[in-house]
């Protein structure tokens, strides 16, 4: 688990930056504004990773696609914010919110799924689960899937089923549903998934 030290909006146009604690250490994340003339056209480009507590060395830029998702869902489910003022928690939720817009912008080319299908997955797809935590509680329940072979208009919904693609198909070094089932589940219900998986009739 990590907690937030602080987070702060920069007067270079919005970049955000955040310092984050753990067992391990500290490390700082900057993500970075584009150049706008107007407010509305405020956009963010790079995420990047330093290292102690100084957010604005960027030492390291994270790639985009499954590393900055990883990043993405290690803020909004892994980090507690209760220990900072009302001011850097409302900041992180915005940090968050942008680089969720951020990570989506990879999956634009996909067509837009219908009404119908994305309320089929609102109907499955629990948001307020980790897709880690579905895969391992429910993956034995997929023979097939194509739900990430589109993006959806739910914030957050399209990210949430990247991932689980990822790991249902072993995309991006996600883990593996044993890995997963021996994290979140009990040995009971780790055997009984098992057992649905070699006779799933």
């Amino acid at each position: 688990m990590w907690k937030l030290l602080v987070c702060d909006i920069w007067r270079d146009g919005g970049s955000y930056s955040a310092t984050l604690q753990n067992a391990d250490g500290v490390v700082s994340l900057w993500l970075q504004v584009s150049a706008w003339d107007r407010l509305e056209d405020r956009s963010y480009e790079t995420l990047f990773l330093s290292q102690g507590p100084d957010a604005t060395k960027k030492s390291q830029r994270v790639p985009s696609g499954a590393r900055q998702r990883q990043w993405l869902a290690t803020l909004e489910r892994e980090v507690d914010s209760g220990a900072v003022d009302q001011y850097a928690a409302g900041t992180f939720a915005e940090l968050i919110a942008e680089l969720r817009i951020l990570c989506s912008r990879e999956f634009d080319a996909l067509p837009l799924a219908d009404a119908g299908r994305e309320a089929h997955a609102l109907e499955l797809f629990p948001l307020d689960m980790s897709p880690d935590e579905y895969a391992a509680r429910f993956g034995h329940d997929f023979a097939m899937f194509s739900f990430d072979d589109y993006r959806y208009a739910r914030p957050g919904l399209t990210l949430w089923i990247q991932r689980l693609g990822d790991i249902f198909f072993k995309r991006h070094d996600a883990p593996s549903l044993k890995e997963l089932r021996g994290k979140f589940l009990t040995p009971a219900e780790i055997e009984a998934a098992e057992r649905h998986e070699q006779d799933p009739f």
